[in-house]
């Protein structure tokens, strides 16, 4: 699934990769006007389950329930096009590193008895546990919402249209 999106912040604290245009823009590296439902549905017809819960667990020695997927950012530049794994604009301020390569998890958000969490906050990708959120980050220093921070300089200027393409990780691809 590949789906527009513009670059929201290029430095400072990050929470999430990507939100909605009405959700926690303040925090987030990407803000997309895509509905989350529109990309809960999405990922239902590729096949995506979620976690098939409402529990995300608050202990992060345990791992988050849902499918393996890749985050990637597509770009134009001077008609050229790239691409780069979402890891690669965030950085790991604990590691003083950028944040390792690997898997995302969708969740599937959960439902609150107002409806759907994640149509109703706007929150599509999480870097830190966030049960509302259709993604997750698996990686260690996902409970800490201080960990995460932008790395600009390889990302296209603010305000620039990217695309942001989520695939399902198939079993033996490789990927962690």
């Amino acid at each position: 699934m590949v789906f527009p999106a513009f670059v929201n912040m290029r430095e400072g604290a990050l929470e999430y990769l990507l939100v909605t245009t009405y959700g926690k823009t303040h925090e987030s590296l990407l803000r997309t006007d895509v509905e989350p439902q529109q990309v809960h549905v999405a990922m239902l017809l590729l096949g995506g389950r979620g976690a098939g819960t409402n529990e995300v667990p608050a202990d992060p020695s345990n791992l988050i329930p849902g499918d393996r997927i890749t985050i990637e950012v597509l770009w134009k530049k001077k008609s050229k096009e790239y691409h780069a794994r979402a890891e690669t604009f965030v950085r790991d301020r604990k590691k003083k590193a950028p944040m390792s390569d690997g898997v995302w998890i969708y969740n599937g958000s959960r439902m609150r008895e107002e409806g759907f969490a994640a149509q109703m906050d706007g929150s599509i990708v999480s870097l830190i546990t966030d049960a509302d959120a259709l993604v997750n980050n698996p990686r260690p220093g996902r409970e800490d919402d201080d960990n995460w921070l932008a790395k600009g300089s390889r990302l296209p200027e603010f305000n620039e249209p990217v695309r942001v393409q989520i695939t399902i990780a198939t079993p033996g691809d490789g990927r962690k």
